[in-house]
């Protein structure tokens, strides 16, 4: 008897392995074309804030040379000696402070855009908190970061740059005017990959060196454990899991947002304070 089986078609359906292997490139071309073009933008968005920063230091300078005192620091643009000292050279907070933004480093922002040294006007008047676009320059890298100018005394508030007049770096989104991080509404905006980057692109690469420092505490500032660096803001065991940097350098193996960064003004503008 003839076996009527071989007349009838087959029910059985698959990839050959050519198939198989066109469809794995296929989707490898895919995510590499993902990646780069992630990588691009990443790129572009730290590039563009480098380039707001620039602009910024060679506005501040400008203002300096112009009023010969620091925006902020200007009895020409608001400021009064009876709450701090004006033309020192030093932009604080109220009576000398460095966590509220308040007095010189609340009126750094609208002196210089009063004074027509950057196009965008900004807000002193904090009585719906801080927002970034508002009171300070708003740039779109990391969870979104904002830009306060002031004095850094070494203390606790900024325990690097003593002595300078500094760019801090971070989020500063909150409901009072406080900006020192401790909350998820003031933390750094960075991962430690981002703040390397810009480091190595406007300074020396090295977060607890130069000009360019990075600053820690993906929640608070984590002072509570062992420091590095002269610098607790970087390293604590305690916090591990979300440290900006080893005792060395930038972590390589966090990749939350827990780096700000602190520049030294005019640094960018190449002059010294």
């Amino acid at each position: 008897m003839r076996n009527s089986s071989k007349c009838l078609p087959s029910n059985r359906f698959g990839f050959t392995l050519v198939e198989l292997s066109i469809v794995l490139i296929i989707i490898g071309l895919l995510i590499g074309g993902i990646l780069v073009g992630q990588s691009l933008i990443d790129s572009a968005k730290i590039n563009r804030f480098i380039k707001d920063v620039q602009s910024y230091d060679i506005a501040t300078s400008t203002f300096k040379q112009k009023f010969k005192a620091l925006p902020g620091d200007s009895t020409k643009f608001g400021c009064v000696n009876s709450t701090n000292v004006c033309g020192d050279g030093k932009i604080t907070s109220l009576n000398g402070g460095h966590d509220h933004f308040n007095s010189e480093t609340g009126t750094f922002w609208k002196n210089l855009s009063d004074s027509k040294m950057i196009e965008k006007s900004y807000s002193n008047i904090t009585t719906s908190g801080l927002v970034m676009g508002t009171n300070m320059p708003k740039i779109d890298i990391g969870l979104t970061t904002g830009l306060i100018a002031q004095y850094s005394s070494g203390g606790g508030g900024l325990p690097i740059h003593a002595g300078k007049n500094v760019f801090v770096a971070g989020f500063f989104n909150n409901a009072s005017n406080i900006f020192s991080y401790g909350s998820t509404t003031v933390r750094p905006s960075f991962t430690p990959a981002t703040a390397m980057a810009i480091d190595q692109k406007m300074d020396d690469g090295n977060a607890y060196s130069g000009s360019v420092e990075g600053l820690g505490g993906l929640y608070a500032p984590v002072w509570q454990g062992i420091s590095a660096g002269n610098n607790p803001y970087l390293y604590a065991p305690a916090n591990s899991t979300d440290n900006c940097a080893t005792p060395t350098n930038y972590s390589q193996y966090h990749t939350q947002s827990s780096c700000g960064l602190s520049i030294v003004m005019l640094s960018q503008a190449g002059q010294n304070q």
